[in-house]
């Protein structure tokens, strides 16, 4: 095979890498969603009990479900779960004072429990309804503010700073490379899915860290064996993760650059493969135990064990041959559409095109365009992808990062205005969307008809009669908004007239 390319080392600015997370840390933390995702009650129980099992929670999403053995279980891999449990374990005399708050009330309430939230949709009202039935609603608060601040809004900021390193380290001067890995964030998707605990989110996150270790990194067994044990979390967070794993031990395998830069000969492809292949041994074996644990073979899936939906009877529980209609709804639908929700990301593909041979040759691009294919297909081959529409985009949002980072040369190439407007137009739509959390044409129009809106301060307005009455109906985020800029400024400032230190690479 032919030598790769090694990307042209830069040192990276740790100082403007620090204020870019910390900036990005703070805009996603104020635009947290008080979402309670499937994943959230595992999590909740594994801080608490020490066990991935769900008994307390069975009832309240129709995605919990109870195995053959009785205990109750979601119906999804237990990664995500697994890391919000760490900042829950940390906010659990917090979340004790909010239960026993919450059962207090209720059984002073003596079974006369106010439950108005102001939404169309019943779901949503029966839910709220049952979580103040139970006195959980304080609880499932904490714990979305715990996993949205604690897990969601630090590892969406890790990946903003992880694409400022990559492209620093391809050789962007250090404040264009900044700019770039904050637009990765609050210009794409991502902003939106960042808002509280989901799975697809993490997958991508996963990804994108083991890619920039493959990619920018020399083939040693510490590097192989981190990049592999991304990968195999990527599969814990969902058996999607099998398409990015795939991939990325391929590139272990192929396309890392080796210590000299010349072709790898077969000793080196066995001892990458070995190195990969313990780093990702850890958590699939963790997943298997898991697995056997709860339901009994190590080979058993939960969706092997789930009730039957709607679509859990097309082919193996859902999972058929690609759909072409899916094919176009997981690209283009208004409702959860990729390219819908950012169409910036369409300049991927003659970025593809303009990518500079010493940041990725063409064959790596030609690797990178087959794992973004083969992703595209295996989702749309999930029946359940017809449920998006319900949540937004999720399925597609790993293969996010790459778009974006093909999408930088395309950028790069156009006049300086156009690329402005571009810019403004893509953040737009994504803080939109991040706001109003609809689909797309209904999410422009609510902002920019009815003014900025934060998710948790809507939803607050929503429940406002058993809370904070004063706060029912519309509550204006502004005050919120105006503090948030006031410290992204106090944290920008120093640096306004600071000379750019890789201007001149």
């Amino acid at each position: 095979m032919p030598p790769t390319t090694p990307v042209t080392p830069a040192r990276p600015d740790k100082r403007l890498g620090a204020r870019l997370a910390i900036s990005l840390w703070m805009v996603l933390a104020l635009h947290f969603a008080t979402n309670i995702s499937r994943e959230l009650y595992p999590a909740l129980s594994l801080a608490e009990r020490g066990t991935l099992a769900v008994d307390e929670y069975t009832g309240l999403h129709p995605d919990i479900f109870v195995a053959p053995g009785g205990r109750a279980f979601i119906n999804n891999n237990p990664g995500a779960s697994v890391v919000a449990a760490v900042p829950l374990l940390l906010a659990r005399p917090l979340l004790s004072a909010a239960e026993a708050a919450g059962k207090r009330r209720q059984a002073a309430s003596q079974g006369e429990t106010s439950a108005v939230y102001d939404d169309p949709r019943p779901n949503r009202q029966r839910f709220f309804r049952q979580t103040r039935e139970r006195g959980l609603d304080l609880k499932f608060g904490v714990a979305a503010v715990v996993s949205a601040v604690g897990v969601m809004a630090p590892l969406t900021a890790l990946l903003g700073w992880l694409m400022f390193v990559a492209l620093q380290r391809a050789g962007l001067p250090a404040r264009r490379a900044a700019l770039y890995g904050a637009l990765s964030v609050v210009a794409t998707p991502v902003f939106f899915r960042a808002a509280y605990l989901n799975h697809n989110h993490l997958l991508g996150i996963a990804a994108f860290a083991a890619f920039v270790l493959l990619w920018q990194h020399r083939a040693a067994p510490r590097t192989l064996a981190a990049a592999g044990a991304l990968a195999g979390a990527g599969v814990t967070m969902d058996y999607s993760g099998v398409v990015p794993a795939a991939f990325l031990g391929w590139w272990a395998l192929a396309e890392t650059v080796g210590t000299d830069g010349r072709p790898a000969r077969l000793t080196d492809v066995l001892r990458r493969s070995c190195w990969f292949g313990t780093g990702a041994a850890g958590p699939l074996i963790a997943l298997l135990g898991y697995q056997w644990w709860a339901f009994g073979s190590p080979f058993t899936l939960p969706q092997n064990l789930m009730p039957p939906t709607e679509y859990s009877v097309h082919g193996y529980s859902g999972f058929s041959v690609p759909q072409p209609d899916l094919v176009w709804a997981n690209l283009f639908d208004l409702r959860f559409g990729l390219f819908a929700f950012a169409p910036m990301l369409l300049l991927a593909l003659p970025g593809a095109w303009l990518m500079p041979p010493r940041w990725l040759t063409r064959r790596q691009t030609l690797t990178i365009a087959g794992f973004g294919a083969g992703f595209v297909l295996f989702c749309s081959a999930n029946q359940f992808a017809r449920l998006q529409w319900n949540t937004g985009l999720r399925y597609l949002l790993p293969l996010v990062p790459f778009a974006f980072l093909y999408a930088v040369p395309a950028l790069e190439r156009l006049p300086a205005l156009a690329r402005r407007w571009v810019l403004i137009a893509a953040v737009a739509q994504a803080w939109a969307l991040a706001m109003a959390r609809e689909s797309v044409p209904e999410s422009l129009v609510r902002v920019f008809v009815a003014g900025p809106e934060l998710p948790w301060l809507t939803v607050i307005g929503k429940m406002a009669p058993q809370y904070v009455p004063f706060l029912q109906g519309t509550p204006s985020p502004l005050p919120v908004l105006a503090v948030g800029a006031a410290a992204l400024l106090a944290l920008w400032w120093p640096l306004r007239a600071a000379p750019d230190s890789t201007e001149t690479q």
